[in-house]
């Protein structure tokens, strides 16, 4: 489903440049690396965090959450780029068919 809602969105080529962009922005203001976060909860040097999903649990340290937390920022921004730079080159790609109009098919022998 979630992959679904994305080729939707890359398949606009408008949607995916504006959803790059805002992904590019929203990754140093969304996830503030001065701070270590263990769900809304801030960590301190020494702190565990332990995270349940589908029934698996990951304890982390400090010193991995913060790097857990870095590469998570950086993947959503690399994520962003990706739509960005994809959406354009699909709007250079239809503005370049839309200029080249049809191919002409003569030979270029004047006619006697």
């Amino acid at each position: 489903m979630f992959g679904d809602v994305i080729w939707k969105i890359f398949g606009n080529r408008f949607g995916a440049v504006v959803l790059g962009v805002a992904m590019l922005v929203a990754g140093p203001l969304i996830w503030d690396t001065s701070n270590v976060t263990c769900g809304s909860r801030t960590m301190e040097p020494g702190d565990k965090c332990t995270t349940t999903r589908k029934g698996s649990s990951v304890t982390r340290s400090y010193e991995e959450q913060r790097s857990y937390d870095e590469n998570f920022r950086l993947a959503w921004m690399a994520a962003g780029g990706v739509f960005l730079v994809g959406g354009a080159v699909r709007i250079v790609i239809k503005l370049r068919r839309r200029n080249t109009g049809p191919v002409s098919t003569t030979t270029g022998v004047a006619a006697s």
